[in-house]
């Protein structure tokens, strides 16, 4: 796909996607000024990923970016999800963003949702990640030498023992043949700490696990 060279806004997740997709926008040599990330108004984590504001705040750090945080009830709906998201998006096309970047590699219908929202809006979605495999994409995040540990597992989809691992070769060979090896349908979720475009390496301490529905997630901090 081809990606305009219109100033881009990141969705960012902390995880590897994200890099990945910041990655390949840099190739495309688009000018990224400012990152988003959508936290749990609760709990003030990324949902799923379960990274804290302070993790949040070291990455971007590291990367020279400007982020935005926004605070989403978990419980919201895709409706109120988008009411709550729209000022968002016009204030960044006010200040002269026409493009948000996604992580996303094959899920459709949140790709579908993302691109009728934004076109309401006059902007553009635009997805790096998209139609590339996910071998291709975790070969490239473990070659550029990439590290990342796992925070947040499916227990209905792989086994807690993965949780707190280092993602490496072995433990993507590792996993389920129904498994997705880079968790795109919700398998398992990641905190990058070391990436070759990082200024520095981010520190952190794992505290403790915690569990919450089916979901098992280790607590950084």
């Amino acid at each position: 796909m081809k990606i305009s060279n219109f100033n881009t806004i990141l969705s960012f997740s902390k995880g590897k996607d994200s890099i990945m997709e910041l990655y390949y926008l840099l190739q495309n040599r688009d000018k990224i000024e400012k990152t988003f990330v959508t936290l749990n108004s609760e709990f003030k984590r990324v949902n799923f990923h379960s990274i804290n504001e302070k993790l949040i705040n070291k990455q971007a750090s590291a990367l020279n970016l400007n982020i935005e945080k926004i605070y989403i009830d978990k419980s919201q709906t895709i409706e109120e999800y988008k009411f709550k998201m729209t000022p968002y998006f016009n204030k960044f096309k006010i200040n002269g963003f026409k493009n948000i970047a996604f992580g996303d590699i094959f899920l459709t219908e949140l790709k579908d949702f993302c691109d009728n929202h934004l076109e309401e809006l006059g902007m553009v979605g635009i997805y790096p990640l998209w139609g590339k495999s996910s071998k291709e994409l975790i070969d490239m995040f473990l070659h550029l030498g990439c590290k990342a540990i796992i925070t947040c597992i499916d227990l209905k989809k792989i086994d807690n023992s993965y949780l707190g691992k280092i993602l490496d070769m072995n433990l993507i060979n590792s996993l389920p043949s129904n498994v997705d090896i880079c968790g795109e349908n919700g398998e398992y979720h990641t905190f990058v700490f070391d990436v070759p475009i990082f200024k520095n390496r981010v520190d952190f301490v794992i505290e403790n696990v915690y569990h919450k529905d089916n979901f098992t997630y280790l607590n950084l901090s």
